[in-house]
């Protein structure tokens, strides 16, 4: 016959394990959603430096050499290191040289890539400063993250090769916009940015994919947002830098589900959007915040006039 006594212990031998396990699991869980958001931060954090680097080097760039990188006539005179007869495949192609826009004049109107796939060595169009504008940052010894593959004739352009790649995911392209607003089909309601632009955007958006389909852009909104109000105003719309991507990447009422919406409250409730982004977390096309690891967004920074 089972004694009481005995149940009674085994019952809190058992009673006292399972509290233990479920303590064991909530620290561990506790840590791994900490760690989560640390490495989450600290990426967003390299994307923010990364884009200062840039800004620096195009700006000690042209102190130094009076013209911008990749829109070079005589590059190949000066840098060391470029290739060909006279460092020739260090030079834009002639009759677009110098004219002060790296790429295509009406890159803007689409943002569609404007050199994929390989690259063309020496440069054979106006497309092909957008390679040599890494090349030739790289040759000043101005920018890491790049290597010659630019000035090598049918080289794959990639990240980490030809184009820088951003620490929270995708990489950067350069071009020229000319100020009027961007398609509404990427990014709805933008003011559009003048001058030097670099564009932050996925692997598959650089081997051609567009530049609105869900989950194939460079980083989150939320990370957007959080590189947004580092660099400039926090408004996907308007400043310096601006937003485009899926559908997704904007805060719109008639999309929000109530999993969205409790979502967001509980957000605001725990402090994790901070005053700043409240300002602009139910605004119509501002950053859908809430979407802290879906890949619905890209960005379009200037770093020159």
């Amino acid at each position: 016959m089972i004694k009481y006594e005995n149940v009674k212990k085994f019952s809190k031998t058992v009673l006292f394990k399972t509290c233990f396990v479920l303590f064991l699991g909530a620290v561990s869980f506790s840590i791994w959603f900490k760690y989560s958001d640390m490495a989450q931060t600290a990426r967003t954090a390299a994307s923010f430096q990364r884009i200062k680097d840039i800004y620096r080097a195009v700006d000690l760039f042209q102190k130094q050499y009076h013209a911008l990188p990749g829109d070079w006539a005589n590059a190949g005179g000066s840098l060391k290191g470029c290739t060909g007869s006279q460092g020739m495949n260090c030079n834009p192609q002639s009759q677009n040289a110098g004219d002060g826009i790296v790429g295509a004049r009406n890159f803007a109107k689409t943002f569609q890539m404007q050199k994929m796939g390989k690259t063309s060595v020496p440069a054979v169009s106006e497309t092909d400063e957008t390679i040599l504008f890494w090349a030739h940052l790289h040759l000043a010894g101005l920018l890491m993250g790049v290597d010659t593959s630019g000035i090598e004739n049918q080289s794959t352009i990639d990240f980490g090769k030809t184009n820088p790649r951003n620490p929270a995911g995708g990489g950067y392209v350069a071009g020229y916009s000319d100020g009027t607003p961007f398609p509404n089909t990427i990014s709805p309601a933008n003011a559009g940015v003048k001058g030097l632009v670099i564009l932050l955007v996925s692997d598959d958006v650089l081997q051609g994919g567009e530049m609105n389909t869900e989950g194939k852009q460079a980083i989150s909104p939320y990370e957007a947002a959080m590189i947004d109000r580092k660099v400039d105003d926090g408004n996907a719309n308007t400043g310096k830098v601006q937003a485009y991507g899926s559908p997704r990447c904007f805060y719109a009422a008639e999309r929000e589900t109530p999993a969205d919406k409790e979502h967001r409250e509980e957000l605001k409730r725990s402090g994790e959007m901070t005053a700043s982004s409240r300002i602009h977390a139910t605004r119509e096309n501002s950053y859908n915040e809430i979407l802290e690891d879906e890949k619905e967004c890209g960005l379009i920074v200037k770093i020159a006039d």
